[in-house]
């Protein structure tokens, strides 16, 4: 009874040894398992806390670089916002600058105007004393005159009978100084007719009126190739036939020891073949004109062959004293201003041109 307890005894000591043998096992396989863990789960920490490093790294650097974009666009902001300022400020001094650009740009329209005005005024005047046809003071003078013209196989007009005519009428020579109180005034025909005669350029005027009077006769039955003019040559003291019937004004400094009066600004008439339509015209039919004297109703010369005075063509610079500075037609008067920064005949027809352009420019 005693040796079965004590086996008994024993067998359960010996149980409780396998058993906590076993525990113990259990106990450091589970501490070994723990320590194997923790130091995975370390290394994994760490592995993890150094990407999270390179990451906030990454943050820090994009943070910076952000914060640098965000100053730089407060920046530029702000001078976007200094920019908007300085151009709403220009924006007003330039809309008050195109107003007065504006007004300046009506009132300079407005003087364009005017001066078209002026010079329409103007080539009105010389086509309405182009002609003593226009005129009902000249009647006793325009029935004289038909005697100055003869209807043959061809129209001929004596230029020498319309000098004639005028001084039967008592048309004399003044200077307007002393006529009108004003120098170098062109009169028109009614006041020429009025004070009996004028100046030079009246003289002038004159005769190519009473002239395109007896042209305008011969017109209605003949041809311009039928037409000729009859002067008197005093070199050959012999009448000259002359195949040229546009006639117009031609004035200018002439040599004076070769002018009536021995006064060198002096006007003629100008006989040329073909018509003056504009100034490119002027030259190439005056250079061949054949010059008449009005006050005398004679022949003066050839302009081609005369020492008395010249004529020169647009960019032509006077080498001399004596030219033509000055051509009056029945709607024009043309200049030639050698002094000019562009020296070439002028009228007013080119000015009413110009006139146009910089208004359609202005316009624009």
């Amino acid at each position: 009874m005693g040796c079965g307890f004590s086996y008994r005894l024993c067998s359960r000591c010996h149980f409780r040894m396998k058993l906590g043998d076993i525990l113990f096992k259990v106990l450091v396989f589970t501490i070994v398992l723990l320590i194997i863990s923790t130091i995975s789960l370390y290394q994994i920490l760490n592995k993890k806390l150094a990407l999270l490093k390179q990451d906030s790294k990454v943050l820090e650097e994009n943070f910076k670089a952000l914060k640098k974009n965000y100053e730089l666009l407060v920046r530029e902001n702000q001078e976007l916002r200094d920019s908007n300022a300085k151009l709403k400020q220009e924006s007003i001094s330039l809309s008050s600058t195109m107003k007065s650009t504006k007004l300046e740009v009506e009132q300079t329209i407005e003087k364009l105007n005017d001066f078209e005005t002026i010079v329409k005024n103007s080539i009105q005047w010389f086509k309405e004393n182009a002609n003593i046809g226009n005129f009902s003071d000249y009647g006793k003078i325009k029935e004289q005159l038909n005697k100055c013209i003869e209807f043959k196989d061809n129209c001929e007009i004596d230029l020498k009978c319309i000098y004639k005519i005028n001084k039967e009428n008592n048309i004399r020579y003044t200077d307007d100084e002393s006529a009108i109180g004003k120098q170098d005034f062109l009169k028109d025909l009614k006041l020429i007719h009025q004070q009996y005669g004028g100046d030079c350029e009246d003289f002038s005027l004159l005769y190519k009126a009473e002239f395109n009077y007896l042209l305008d006769k011969c017109m209605v039955n003949y041809t311009r190739e039928q037409i000729y003019s009859i002067a008197f040559e005093p070199k050959t003291e012999k009448l000259l036939k002359i195949d040229k019937d546009y006639m117009y004004i031609i004035c200018g400094t002439f040599d004076p020891k070769e002018v009536i009066g021995n006064v060198a600004g002096h006007c003629l008439n100008a006989l040329t073949k073909k018509p003056i339509k504009s100034s490119s015209d002027i030259y190439r039919q005056i250079v061949e004109s054949v010059m008449v004297e009005p006050q005398i109703g004679e022949f003066y010369g050839y302009m081609n062959s005369t020492d008395h005075i010249n004529i020169f063509n647009d960019n032509s610079v006077p080498d001399t004293l004596y030219y033509i500075d000055f051509v009056i037609t029945d709607d024009d008067l043309y200049i030639y201003d050698s002094y000019a920064e562009k020296v070439e005949w002028k009228g007013y027809h080119d000015f009413l041109e110009e006139s146009n352009q910089i208004k359609g420019s202005m316009g624009k």
